[in-house]
């Protein structure tokens, strides 16, 4: 019996201890600003705008945001130079575009490219994005006679 008071008396001794001094807690300090990449923004562009731009010679590089669920082909428009950027590698994908030179982003019907253009514009890239997608870049273009005329490969540095 004296035995088992020693052990408890010694245990109650040890957690009490162990209870009064707490190990220090490493601070962490939350930074009081945090800034996302300035200069970055997002623009429409109607159809017309798009063809006249690119006719002119404008040397942007155009994105095909594509939906991974991608159906509608008779309504995609192809955009001599397009590249194909799949919606959920989008932001994966944000270091191959340049920073310094504005882009221009199309989708289908134009919800897409929308808001990948408001996310890029938020990692600081400048976007243009095609109001109303392919769908209404191919119905206008039909109406007015318009056309795409080829455009050189563009040589980045």
């Amino acid at each position: 019996m004296k035995v088992t008071r020693i052990i408890f008396s010694s245990l109650t001794v040890l957690v009490l201890l162990g209870c009064q001094s707490k190990p220090e807690q490493p601070r962490i300090e939350l930074p009081k600003e945090y800034e996302l990449p300035k200069g970055g923004w997002a623009k429409y562009l109607t159809p017309r705008q798009l063809v006249d731009t690119l006719n002119r010679g404008a040397e942007y590089d155009v994105y095909f945001i594509q939906d991974p669920m991608f159906e509608d082909s008779d309504n995609a428009v192809t955009i001599p130079g397009m590249k194909i950027l799949l919606l959920p590698e989008m932001l994966d994908k944000t270091h191959t575009i340049s920073p310094t030179e504005p882009i221009i982003l199309t989708c289908l019907y134009g919800d897409d490219s929308k808001r990948a253009a408001e996310t890029l514009a938020n990692y600081g890239l400048k976007c243009y994005y095609l109001d109303g997608g392919t769908y209404r870049l191919k119905n206008e273009m039909e109406r007015h006679g318009w056309k795409l005329l080829p455009r050189p490969a563009i040589q980045r540095k």
